[in-house]
């Protein structure tokens, strides 16, 4: 399973999902993630709200919650600076959401809220 990373470019200059700029989904692939996110927010994350801003989320895939992370935990400004772990981003960050498949009840869990 991979990690898919969705990006809120706030098209039409708005967030999709109120109050989450990022996104992170374990599936399969980009397919299955997309799917599971119409699900969840009853939003399509391959639209594109305005033409003139582009689409609405930039969406990529990792092997894992550490690599999909990776950039935003970091401080590229400052590579002195040592990067948050993914516990401390996902504590000290309201604007993001990480939705795992647990399997054992064959659900999507919210890790972080």
């Amino acid at each position: 399973m991979a990690v898919i990373r969705f990006y809120d470019l706030s098209g039409g200059g708005y967030q999709k999902v109120d109050g989450k700029k990022y996104i992170y989904i374990q599936a399969d692939d980009i397919t299955s993630a997309c799917n599971e996110f119409v699900r969840l927010f009853n939003v399509d994350p391959c639209n594109t709200t305005c033409d003139c801003c582009g689409p609405d989320y930039a969406i990529t895939e990792h092997r894992d919650i550490a690599a999909a992370t990776k950039f935003d935990r970091s401080d590229w400004d400052n590579p002195e600076v040592e990067n948050e772990t993914v516990s401390e981003y996902f504590t000290n960050n309201d604007n993001v959401a990480y939705y795992a498949w647990t399997g054992l009840t064959e659900q999507f869990k919210d890790l972080v809220g």
